[in-house]
């Protein structure tokens, strides 16, 4: 039985746009989920082809290449939008914070024990680590691409290890305890 693989809007503007943070990363993922089954959710397609990205003829071209390929699910959020919705504004009310919309929609399929889900690409781990851990979903962050790279010899240590300290100071949600494991082990000799 395949993998099944659920992607985040941030993955496909990384993929699309070379000046997005995590275009080299999202380039270096693609290899690794393409032949697997892939849950591209409607939400996701939406906040990929925003108004910006439907100004960019090439950009919007490719990504239409992507969304061709009989792997590519477009999933239906129609029975999870409602529960995204109003999780959004509980959770503002309860916990003064909230996940997007977007986010609330994917936290649904996540939840929805009839959808099959082995793998989440996204760059926002945290957003879904809980759920992920309780349905047994491998989330595949930076760090996981970040090892995946060091441990297929697509890059060096301490290539990925500069990487890894250049994206600390963009992205200031990384773990950082994970982060300097990390950096330790790739440390040259």
């Amino acid at each position: 039985m395949a993998k099944i693989v659920l992607t985040d809007t941030c993955f496909w503007l990384g993929l699309i746009d070379p000046t997005d943070q995590y275009h080299e990363m999202s380039n270096n993922i693609a290899p690794l989920i393409d032949g697997y089954p892939i849950i591209f959710p409607w939400p996701c397609l939406y906040e990929t082809i925003s108004t910006h990205l439907a100004r960019r003829r090439e950009r919007l071209l490719y990504l239409e290449e992507f969304i061709k390929k009989p792997d590519i699910i477009l999933f239906d959020d129609s029975v999870y939008k409602a529960t995204a919705l109003q999780e959004v504004f509980h959770l503002n009310r309860i916990a003064g914070f909230t996940y997007s919309l977007t986010d609330g929609v994917i936290r649904e399929i996540l939840k929805d024990i009839d959808v099959k889900v082995n793998y989440l690409v996204t760059f926002n781990n945290s957003d879904f680590e809980d759920l992920a851990e309780a349905k047994n979903v491998k989330v595949c962050g930076i760090l996981w691409i970040l090892d995946e790279l060091v441990r297929l010899n697509v890059t060096t240590p301490g290539e990925t290890m500069n990487y890894l300290k250049d994206l600390m100071g963009k992205n200031k949600r990384l773990p950082l305890d994970e982060c300097a494991k990390r950096m330790k082990a790739w440390e040259p000799g």
